[in-house]
Formats: C-alpha cells, sequence, structure tokens
C-alpha cells in the first residue's frame, strides 16, 4: 500500500482514531527583529497574536484537517481549566527566534483527584467504543502517568488496535504489561531521547530527527526505509506532532509500518516548509513522495490546491501538448518566473485532427510535462477550452505562447493580469516536427 492507495481508501473509508495525551496552545507573536543600543535582541511586536492547537491538541488537527477522520480527544479536553501555552515570537517568514513557555507543572488546574477522574474518564470512554487506532501524545506534561499509558497500551493489544506513542519519557516508562514486539504499539521518538531508547528495544521505535529520514529499530535490526532531500525549514514546531499523526492513520488503514513511515516522513516535511501548524494537504504529500509525478493533481482537488497555497502568486498556462518539445519548456520556465506557483492546464480530449502514431499518448505526455522542473502543477481538463477550471483555480497571472497576441484569451474576463511570453527560441510546433519527421 503506497499513498495513492492511502489517499483512494481515505475517500472510502471514515477512520476512527482516538487521540489522547497534554494539549497546549502554540501562540504566535509576529514582530521585527533588530539590536538594542546594548546589543541585545529587540523584537517590535506587528499585529495581535496568533494561537494554533499544540500538543495533543496539533497532532488532532493533523488528522481531522484534510483526511477522512473521525478524532476522539479523550478525557474531555473542554473540560481542562488551563492548558500549557508556547509563546513564539517570529521574525521574517515566520522564522521563530526567540520562546517562552507558560503553564509548566501546573497540571492544567487540575486537583490530584481531578486528575484521576481525567484519566478514568478517557479509559471509560475508549473501552465502550470501537476504534481503527489510537494516538498517545505524551508531553509529560502531567495529564497522562505510566498506570493509564500502560492500560491503554494493554487495551490496544487485547483488541489489536494500532497505537502510536508519540514519546517525551524513557521508554522504560511505556512498557505494558502483556505487550511485545509482534504487537501494535509503535513507539515515535526523538533523536534526543535516541540512547534511552536503543538500549533495551522490545517493540517498533521510530527515531525522528528534523527533516533527516527516520529510522526503524527492532531487536536485531536497523532500517531507514526512506532516503530524502533536505527542505527548506521554515517552522520545526510541532512537526513530531504531524508526524505522528500521519502514522497513526497510516497504520489504521492497514499500511505497514515499512510503507507508513515514508508518508509520515513526508507529511513532516510539508508541514515544516508553512508556518503556524498548517496541515499538509493529501496532494503535498503525493508530490514529497513523487516529486514528478506526484505533481499531477485531480480536477476535483482546485479548491484544495487554490487554499494550500495561501498567499502565493499563481500563474497558470494550458494546452494539448501532443508531442511536448524545447518550446514547451521554454514557455513554462518563462511562465514560472512571472510568479510563484506554476500550475499547467493539461487538456485530455483527443486531437482527432492529428491523432495517429505522431502523437503522444496522454500518460506519456503527462510524464514528460511532470518531469520539467519549472512546472509546479499539473492538471487536467476535458473540455474544449479551460475557462472552467480556470474559474476553480483563481489563478493571478494567465500566460500564452506569443503566437496567441493578437487572439482573444479563453479565461481573460476571468483573471485580470494576462502576459504572452516573448517570441520562443524554439519556435518549431509539434506539426512541424511532426512533417520533419514524416521526410
Amino acid at each position: 500500500m503506497d499513498v495513492n492507495d492511502l489517499i483512494e481508501a481515505s475517500k472510502k473509508s471514515t477512520k476512527r482514531i482516538a487521540v489522547i495525551g497534554d494539549p497546549m496552545i502554540d501562540e504566535w507573536v509576529e514582530g521585527v527583529v533588530g539590536h538594542c543600543q546594548d546589543h541585545c535582541w529587540k523584537i517590535t511586536q506587528g499585529g495581535q497574536p496568533r494561537r494554533t492547537p499544540g500538543g495533543a491538541a496539533n497532532a488532532a488537527w493533523q488528522l481531522e484537517a484534510h483526511w477522512n477522520v473521525r478524532v476522539t480527544r479523550l478525557g474531555l479536553w473542554n473540560k481542562l481549566p488551563t492548558c500549557p501555552v508556547k509563546r513564539r515570537f517570529t521574525g521574517e517568514q515566520g522564522r521563530i527566534v526567540f520562546r517562552h513557555d507558560e503553564g509548566e507543572g501546573t497540571n492544567y488546574g487540575l486537583s490530584k483527584q481531578g486528575l484521576a477522574d481525567f484519566r478514568a474518564a478517557a479509559l471509560a470512554k475508549l473501552k465502550m467504543e470501537e476504534w481503527d487506532g489510537v494516538l498517545i501524545s505524551d508531553y509529560d506534561k502531567g495529564l497522562l502517568d505510566r498506570e493509564t499509558i500502560n492500560a491503554i497500551m494493554d487495551y490496544c493489544c487485547e483488541k489489536k488496535v494500532p497505537c502510536v506513542i508519540d514519546a517525551k519519557r524513557d521508554q522504560n516508562f511505556y512498557r505494558g504489561r502483556s505487550w511485545g514486539y509482534q504487537s501494535w504499539p509503535v513507539i515515535k521518538a526523538n533523536y534526543a531521547w535516541k540512547e534511552r531508547f536503543l538500549g533495551s528495544t522490545y517493540a517498533p521505535t521510530v527515531i525522528t530527527r528534523g527533516s533527516e529520514p527516520p529510522w526503524i529499530y527492532a531487536p536485531g535490526e536497523t532500517r531507514q526505509p526512506v532516503s530524502t532531500q533536505p527542505v527548506h525549514c521554515i517552522n520545526h514546531v510541532g512537526a513530531g506532532d504531524c508526524f505522528a499523526a500521519h502514522l497513526a492513520l497510516c497504520l489504521a488503514h492497514g499500511m505497514s509500518l515499512e510503507d507508513a513511515v515514508p508518508v509520515a516522513h513526508a507529511a513532516g516535511r510539508v508541514y515544516v516548509q508553512h508556518p503556524f501548524n498548517r496541515a499538509p494537504w493529501p496532494h503535498e504529500i503525493r508530490k514529497d513522495l513523487m516529486p514528478a509525478l506526484g505533481k499531477h493533481v485531480w480536477r476535483e482537488q482546485m479548491r484544495e490546491l487554490r487554499e494550500s497555497l495561501p498567499g502565493k502568486k499563481i500563474v497558470f498556462t494550458n494546452g494539448v501538448f501532443r508531442l511536448p518539445h524545447a518550446g514547451h519548456a521554454w514557455l513554462f520556465d518563462w511562465a514560472a518566473k512571472q510568479g510563484d506557483v506554476l500550475v499547467v492546464g493539461f487538456n485530455t480530449i483527443p486531437d482527432q485532427a492529428h491523432a495517429g502514431k505522431y502523437s503522444m499518448s496522454i500518460d506519456e505526455r503527462l510524464t514528460i510535462i511532470t518531469a520539467m522542473q519549472s512546472v509546479d502543477w499539473l492538471v487536467g481538463f476535458h473540455e474544449e477550452t479551460p475557462e472552467s477550471l480556470i474559474r476553480e483555480l483563481r489563478p493571478d497571472v494567465l500566460v500564452k505562447g506569443h503566437e496567441y497576441k493578437d487572439e482573444r484569451i479563453p479565461g481573460d474576463d476571468i483573471v485580470k493580469d494576462v502576459r504572452f511570453a516573448p517570441e520562443s527560441p524554439f519556435p518549431a510546433h509539434a506539426s512541424h516536427i511532426i512533417e520533419a519527421i514524416k521526410r
């Protein structure tokens, strides 16, 4: 099972995943960073602070934002008097320059009896219903104790429910009474906890370290199932929540751990490239795993594609591309420079006038165009013109070739900024190339 299977399975089946752990609030204070006269850092605040879910709350958000998941937050989070606040002061492009935590060690304002009631309510809810997966997000903030965590893991083992533990404590803290390596619980730990976990690995353990490929540790073996290029990191806060949530999602859909870890890692890679705990969209995860063919999005994903590009200047161009050639590559390069993201519309109606052995199949054309570095996304449309597609995408710039400058362009009444490329250094059209081949 791969990411394409996961996306299709998610459309057809709603999964129920229980999340229990330490919810927090991530607060983002945007400002301008400079220096005071005594050379210390100075942050000038601008705008209202932005608050987003953190910790277990962030993990729950990652699951339910764009996937067909029904998340239950065990333990009645809305009844908690207080939540720890992690305040981050950010500078240019959302980069974190300073952090201040509030509410540490307060046990969420609960008394000893209140904590006991919270844990009992969580366990009771867990045992009352059926689950496709369980995620324990343990930040060691006071809500969970060893007895409660062991009881959850034992229950998951008994019922064969996939369980992911986002662990922040020593591995022995998570040792259940009846489960072993072949049982469901999977421990996810940060690299800083590596030495604690590898001394006596008796359960599948995934070690993450930023954007580096994660490792899977098991008794007697070590595996690194993915190999990826570094990405531009804007925000690493909550990346572990994102990874753990998508790992739980994959296991809930029946994926093997070997197949699930690359998907979770890709979700984390997308996550860190955006500020403010933004949940990655499925098509973004697919593109990270499949850099070329993953650029292709389905027509019904236009709204998702537009919403996944906040603040980006979208450029759109389109064509049939029945015989992709150097002129097309040059046009795409020029169009990509007119904005931040280039979306190429791909006409899937067969060109009957030119059909035959000299025209490439749709799959061949799709493969060549998506492999071009300047193309960010490719979407097919099955109408004579791309006007309806343009209405759905709402690009900022519409680009056409030099030869169309004296014609009416479909979509020019929708997009105000229409730009015609300069005359191409590769003026030959597909028909010219085909005639040359025939000769």
